[in-house]
C-alpha cells in the first residue's frame, strides 16, 4: 500500500447527499501528498456508490466498510487504516479550503498538533468565524492545555487540525461516549504526551456545517444522559489521575454544560445529582461571571427556583425567536 504524508479521515453514516462536497474539497487541495480514508459506518443509503465513483478516478481515495458502530469507532477504524504520518479528521458534511493542508503543513516541523481557525455555517447560511484570539490563555504546558480545552480558548474539536499519528498510539477512548468525545480524546492525548507541542494558525481553513437535525441539537433522554456521562467522565479523569485543575475552570465547565443540558430539554428532576453538583458542590460565583449574561441569569434562576426551569426555557425560546 502506498504511503502518504497526510491521511484525511472521513467517517460517514447515511451522508451520501453531503459527501461529494466534502470529497471535492479534498481533491482540490493544493498540497498533494495525502490520501482520503472514508469509513462507511454501515450506511443504508448509496454512500458506497458515491465513493466508488470517485475511486474510479482517484487512487488516493480509499473506502473502509464496517457495521454501524457509531462515529467514535468509525474514527478509530480510520486511524487504524491510515498510512499517513499526520491525520486530519473531517465530518462527511463539512468542507475545507483548497489550501487547508498546505497551510497546516507549514508548521508540522514545530508542532505535534497544528490547529487552524474555522467558520460555522448554519442551515440559513449564516456564517460565524471562530478565531483562536485567546490562544494558550492558560499557558502551553500539559497542565494548562486541560484548561484551554475546557474553557474553549482552544477549540476542543478533532476536525480542522493536523495530528501527528503517533499521538493516537495506545489511545483508549470510551466508545460509548457520543457527546464530548472530541474534548476527552484531546485531553487523553495531552495526558499520554505531556511534552507535546500545539501550534495555532489564525487562518480559517475548515467550514463546519451546523445542521439543526444533528445529534447534539436533537432533544432526547439519550442525549441528556450522554451529556451527564461526559461531565462525570471529565471530573473522574482529573480525580483518577491526581491532576490539578483550577476550581474556577472546572466550575465554569460544569455550569456551561448544565446550561447546554437545560437548553436541550433537561431539568433538575431528570438527574438531581447533576443538578446538585452544579448548583451546590461546584457552584462558584466567580466562575458564573465568566459565562455570557443570559447563561448566568438562567443558572441563577435554576439554582433558586428549580421548579421554574420549564417556564424559563419557554421564555428563553420566545426571546431567541424575537432575536431571529
Amino acid at each position: 500500500m502506498k504511503r502518504y504524508k497526510v491521511s484525511i479521515i472521513i467517517p460517514t453514516y447515511n451522508s451520501a447527499k453531503y459527501l461529494p462536497r466534502a470529497i471535492d474539497s479534498c481533491i482540490q487541495q493544493t498540497y498533494k501528498d495525502f490520501e482520503v480514508v472514508i469509513v462507511n459506518d454501515g450506511s443504508s443509503d448509496n454512500t458506497i456508490d458515491v465513493v466508488n465513483i470517485y475511486r474510479e478516478n482517484y487512487d488516493f481515495i480509499r473506502l473502509v466498510n464496517e457495521e454501524n458502530s457509531g462515529s467514535v469507532i468509525a474514527r478509530d477504524t480510520g486511524v487504524n487504516n491510515a498510512s499517513g504520518d499526520f491525520l486530519f479528521f473531517m465530518d462527511a458534511d463539512d468542507v475545507i479550503d483548497c489550501d487547508a493542508l498546505m497551510v497546516l503543513m507549514t508548521k508540522v516541523d514545530v508542532g505535534d498538533i497544528v490547529i487552524g481557525d474555522f467558520v460555522i455555517v448554519n442551515d440559513n447560511g449564516d456564517i460565524n468565524r471562530f478565531q483562536h484570539t485567546n490562544k494558550f490563555r492558560f499557558g502551553e504546558d500539559a497542565q494548562a492545555m486541560y484548561s484551554n480545552y475546557l474553557m474553549k480558548s482552544i477549540s476542543p474539536s478533532l476536525w480542522g487540525r493536523l495530528y501527528r499519528k503517533s499521538l493516537f498510539d495506545y489511545l483508549e477512548i470510551d466508545h460509548d461516549l457520543s457527546i464530548g468525545e472530541d474534548v476527552f480524546t484531546n485531553m487523553m492525548i495531552v495526558y499520554n504526551n505531556p511534552q507535546l507541542k500545539v501550534v495555532i494558525i489564525n487562518k480559517p481553513i475548515y467550514h463546519y456545517i451546523q445542521h439543526s437535525s444533528s445529534m447534539v441539537h436533537v432533544r432526547s433522554e439519550y442525549n441528556l444522559s450522554q451529556r451527564i456521562k461526559y461531565v462525570n467522565k471529565v471530573i473522574t479523569f482529573f480525580q483518577k489521575n491526581n491532576l490539578i485543575i483550577s476550581d474556577i475552570v472546572l466550575s465554569r465547565f460544569v455550569m456551561e454544560e448544565y446550561y447546554i443540558y437545560f437548553n436541550g430539554g433537561g431539568n433538575p428532576a431528570f438527574d438531581w445529582s447533576f443538578y446538585h453538583m452544579t448548583t451546590d458542590t461546584l457552584w462558584r460565583w466567580r466562575a458564573l461571571l465568566l459565562l455570557p449574561p443570559w447563561i448566568s441569569l438562567s443558572l441563577i434562576v435554576i439554582k433558586y427556583f428549580p421548579s421554574a426551569s420549564d417556564r424559563l426555557r419557554a421564555v428563553l425560546g420566545k426571546f431567541k425567536s424575537m432575536l431571529g
